[in-house]
């Protein structure tokens, strides 16, 4: 799954760490997912959140299918 490289959202460390807490902690964890657009192959959401996780982990993903000029809306 390639990042989308038109990704704008830059998260500041003490965000990242809030969040990396949130997914870490049992009574909470995933309660989002990653949004991945299948035309593209990009992922248009949840840079961060994947890149918290090892790579073998399973994490939730919506699947869509979009154009390319439609996911730059996004």
């Amino acid at each position: 799954m390639a990042d989308n490289p038109r990704n704008w959202r830059r998260h500041p460390e003490a965000q990242t760490a809030a969040l990396r807490a949130v997914l870490e902690d049992p009574e909470i964890g995933w309660a989002g997912a990653l949004l991945y657009n299948e035309r593209t192959g990009r992922l248009i959401d949840g840079h961060d959140r994947k890149r918290m996780v090892d790579p073998k982990t399973p994490i939730p993903v919506l699947i869509g299918s979009w154009s390319k000029r439609a996911e730059r809306k996004r």
